[in-house]
């Protein structure tokens, strides 16, 4: 009986142990330092662009078949007309011969049937053949031509399947992307192979709805590219922001030194509009990347980290341009631990 008691203590000291360690929440504390965002007045609007084809094509099919050959990779130029893929074309050439075969057996049975259309006209004139005889053999005539008809319909529909097997390129010009390997199956409207057109090339742009409505189709503007300074003219801007960001796309078209710009490079394009407002420059090391968005962490009213979400712009050496969600006043955090959403965050100097 002494040992159950003794038992029994040390089981309620152990649960109160437990008891005590729950009750007290275990705080962690990630060492950071605080910067201040980079506050630029530019004297124009500067704004990131990228260069690309002023036409540019993605070229899908109309079958669902297997992908045979792949005859071209990124970077290729090609020419009009030349062939690009190549599909399965088993089962169509399979529909093919099945309509040539009812196309030759119809024109038989046709031939036939006009010799007999022919033969009863004559013996109707001597009445040799009654009037419904003759109009019998008239339908079947008629008949034997509706399905000739129709199986050349057939081979027709079947030849035009079997064209488009063979995925040509619509204009002379260069391969940007190839979406599918050999081996996969295609569907119909599903995208192959993505082709740029030589010679035309624009710069694709977005700016702040606060002055989409300052920029005018066909005024002039300056581009930056490397070393490379050149005109461009605005083409076309949208009246709608971009997957609802608040910003609008901006179309140019370049002017001078064409060679001088490569499909895909990025270039500085300088609007002829003042800048109202200074632009906010961060450190490329306070930027964090998760699932293709970019953030930095912040400290909050509590001391804690919070992450913020934003739109970056231009770069410049080790700085990148933040173009929203994070104001001259905040404290950005950098830390050689890894920040998360509410943790303490103690300061370090």
């Amino acid at each position: 009986m002494k040992y159950s008691i003794i038992s029994l203590s040390l089981l309620s000291l152990f649960a109160c142990s437990e008891e005590n360690k729950q009750d007290k929440p275990i705080s962690i504390e990630v060492e950071a330092s605080v910067i201040h965002p980079i506050s630029v007045q530019e004297e124009n609007l500067k704004v990131s662009g990228l260069v690309k084809s002023q036409e540019r094509a993605v070229i899908s099919t109309r079958i669902m078949s297997e992908v045979k050959q792949v005859l071209v990779q990124a970077g290729d130029q090609v020419k009009q007309g030349d062939n690009l893929f190549v599909l399965d074309t088993q089962e169509i050439q399979a529909k093919v011969n099945q309509a040539k075969a009812m196309v030759a057996e119809t024109q038989a049975a046709l031939t036939v049937a006009e010799q007999d259309v022919a033969r009863y006209k004559a013996l109707l004139k001597s009445n040799s053949v009654s009037v419904k005889e003759n109009e019998n053999i008239v339908l079947h005539y008629e008949s034997i031509l509706a399905k000739h008809e129709a199986a050349k319909a057939m081979q027709t529909e079947a030849a035009y399947w079997l064209k488009h097997a063979i995925i040509k390129a619509p204009f002379s010009g260069t391969i940007a992307q190839v979406l599918m390997d050999a081996g996969s199956v295609t569907n119909p409207g599903m995208p192959l192979v993505v082709i740029e057109k030589n010679g035309a090339k624009a710069i694709q742009c977005f700016v702040d709805e606060s002055v989409i409505n300052k920029i005018k189709v066909n005024e002039t503007v300056l581009v930056i590219a490397g070393e490379e300074t050149s005109k461009a003219t605005v083409i076309s801007k949208s009246n709608s922001s971009s997957s609802n960001s608040g910003l609008y796309e901006v179309e140019l078209t370049v002017e001078g030194n064409k060679q001088a710009y490569l499909l895909g490079q990025t270039v500085t394009v300088l609007f002829n509009i003042k800048n109202s407002q200074a632009s906010v420059w961060l450190p490329k090391r306070a930027l964090v990347f998760k699932d293709d968005q970019t953030g930095v962490f912040v400290q909050d009213g509590n001391q804690q980290a919070a992450l913020r979400w934003v739109k970056t712009g231009l770069s410049k050496d080790s700085l990148t341009q933040i173009l929203s969600g994070v104001m001259p006043t905040d404290k950005v955090l950098l830390s050689n631990n890894r920040l998360r959403n509410g943790v303490k965050v103690k300061l370090t100097k």
